[in-house]
This record gives C-alpha cells, sequence and structure tokens, in this order.
C-alpha cells in the first residue's frame, strides 16, 4: 500500500490535501444550523397541523442523525475540520451530546478501528445492525428501541452505572453521560424559549431518534461484507460510494471511505480531490455508486447475518 501510495501522493500534493480550510467548514457548519433551526421554525409555524408535523419530524429527524458518528461528529473528532483543536472539540463534545452518544465509548474504539480494522479489537465494524422488519419501520419513523436504549444508558451512566469492562474510563463515560442531559436540557429551554411553545422542543426531542435510516445504511455500507480483505489494507476492506452531492454533505463525504482509512488526516471537504486523484493514477479500490444500495446491500447484509 505505501508503494502505491508514494507513487500517487508526492510532497506538495499532500500539503494540499491537509490543508485545512475554515472557510468551508464554517460555510458547512452554518448550512447545517440554518436547515434545522429553519425546519423548527416551520414546526412552529404548523404547530396546529396535525398533518404538517409527523412530515416536518421526519425531515428533521433526517437532517439531525448526521449530526452523529455517520457524519460529522466522526469528523470532529478526527480533529480535521476546522484549524483550532478547542473548537473542533467544542463541536465535537455538542454533536455527540444532540445525539445522545456517550462520547467516552467512541473514542476509546475508533482508533482500534483505524488501525486494526476487523481484528478482534475492532468493535465497530464487527457490528452488525439489524435489519428485520420492525427494524426497519422504526429506523423510517422513529426508533423507540434506541430512544430507550439511549436514555436509560444516559441515566445510568450520569449516576456512575458503569460496564465492568469499562472501569478504566468510568470518569469519562460519568462526565460524557452528564454532558448530554445538560447540554440536550439547554437545547430544548432555548427552543422553547425562542418559539414559546413547549410541543416544539417535544417534537425536536422526538426527530433526534426519528429517520434514521439512511444513515444506518451508510455507516453499515462501509466495511460491510469486506472483512476477507483486510489483508488489501483500506483498498480492500473499506468501500467507497458516490452520493448525490447533498447526501455526501450531510455525512461528511464519509462515502469516500476507502480514502478516509488511507489518510483519516485528511479534512472530509478534500476527500473528493483525493478520490479524483486515486482514480486518475489509476489506482483500484473498492467503488461503488448509490444503487449499490438497492440490491447489493441488502445480499451483503444477509450474507453477514449467516457468517455471524
Amino acid at each position: 500500500m505505501e508503494q502505491r501510495l508514494s507513487r500517487v501522493l508526492d510532497r506538495p500534493t499532500f500539503n494540499v490535501l491537509m490543508q485545512l480550510d475554515n472557510r468551508v467548514a464554517l460555510f458547512h457548519l452554518a448550512i447545517r444550523l440554518l436547515v434545522e433551526a429553519g425546519t423548527l421554525w416551520v414546526l412552529v409555524l404548523f404547530s396546529t397541523s396535525y398533518i404538517f408535523i409527523p412530515f416536518l419530524i421526519l425531515l428533521l429527524g433526517f437532517w439531525h442523525s448526521f449530526w452523529g458518528y455517520a457524519g460529522y461528529s466522526h469528523e470532529l473528532f478526527h480533529g480535521r475540520v476546522f484549524s483550532s483543536k478547542k473548537l473542533n472539540r467544542l463541536l465535537f463534545v455538542f454533536s455527540t451530546a444532540i445525539t445522545y452518544n456517550n462520547r467516552a465509548f467512541f473514542e476509546a474504539s475508533h482508533s482500534r478501528h483505524h488501525q486494526c480494522t476487523f481484528h478482534a479489537s475492532d468493535e465497530e465494524a464487527l457490528i452488525n445492525q439489524s435489519w428485520g422488519r420492525l427494524d426497519l419501520i422504526q429506523y423510517c419513523l422513529v426508533d423507540f428501541q434506541s430512544m430507550f436504549r439511549k436514555l436509560g444508558y444516559t441515566f445510568k451512566n450520569a449516576v456512575g452505572l458503569v460496564p465492568e469492562e469499562n472501569k478504566k474510563i468510568k470518569r469519562l463515560i460519568i462526565r460524557s453521560a452528564i454532558e448530554i442531559l445538560i447540554i440536550n436540557c439547554l437545547v430544548y429551554g432555548v427552543i422553547w424559549f425562542l418559539s414559546g411553545e413547549i410541543f416544539v422542543s417535544v417534537y425536536f426531542f422526538i426527530a433526534q431518534f426519528s429517520c434514521h435510516l439512511p444513515a444506518r445504511m451508510l455507516a453499515q455500507a462501509q466495511h460491510l461484507g469486506l472483512k476477507n480483505n483486510i489483508e488489501e489494507g483500506p483498498f480492500g476492506h473499506s468501500r467507497t460510494i458516490i452520493l448525490p452531492r447533498i447526501l455526501s454533505f450531510l455525512y461528511s463525504n464519509m462515502n469516500y471511505h476507502c480514502e478516509h482509512h488511507l489518510l483519516p488526516s485528511v479534512s472530509y471537504y478534500n476527500l473528493p480531490a483525493f478520490n479524483k486523484l486515486l482514480k486518475n493514477s489509476q489506482v483500484a479500490f473498492n467503488e461503488c455508486d448509490i444503487q449499490y444500495f438497492f440490491k447489493e446491500f441488502w445480499k451483503d447484509v444477509k450474507t453477514n447475518e449467516k457468517q455471524i
């Protein structure tokens, strides 16, 4: 792999890929915030219309789901969004909190995922989500199972109830759980204050667990069915998927997953250029388009379930 990369990446090219652009990062963050705020504003306008509210909650939930590890907070964890480490860290804490993810677990597991993908210590690539009919219905609408599970874990962790195997990071788990509760209460309070309607805060809470199917499918597809290719490294054990631009933006370009695993320090907004560079250099790697999700994805899901 190193030989193939050295043919593609000379020093000037590498330096360009590694550059951080605060203007691009700020513009992208503004879009995320403005669309979310705009959808909440529309919810205020239609707060008494029971016809539009469910649709708006699902729309908000779809947009909101990409604040999580299947998207923005993943990139913030790598610290290659803004040039300010403190700002990246602050936004990482915020984005994990508003998606009810205890960051302590991700901080402990994600470095291992990159260093030893698909090996026994890699908790992330080996996780297989449930794809039964009831699961799909919940992923499309409101995932009540995930809601109750995340709320339960958050409250338990906040009062010091931590799994035995995670005792080494107990303090960080407790701190992260408390952050989740405080940040979300503040967000609900701000929404209530600005909208004048407590129901809008309730709608936002429901949206945090709604319409997660696209994000879940994208997250699963990163390595699905590629375990046998671990010896090939990122060129084989990861999958790049060419998506429509809006979906790629929401997903923080993590659909360029081969590229991300090759050079995790390349910011998400430089990954499309990295992809183009690899293809122009005729480097072979796993790449497909959105058609993958209509047939091959489900075949890989069934194969993976049989192997487990």
